[in-house]
């Protein structure tokens, strides 16, 4: 886990995940082709915690 804090009480905290076989392989019905199985993605997020 990687965390900076910018203030005294105000830290970041950045996320990553990558996902494989969402859904186990489940299919995207409302994708313009319908019956594929869905694809590998990636997430970036970040969070801020404020403590005061």
């Amino acid at each position: 886990m990687y965390q900076y804090q910018l203030r005294d009480g105000w830290t970041l905290q950045p996320n990553f995940q990558y996902v494989i076989r969402p859904g186990g392989g489940a299919t995207d019905p409302a994708g313009p082709m319908p019956g594929k199985a869905l694809k590998n993605s990636a997430v970036f997020g970040l969070r801020t915690t404020l403590k005061f």
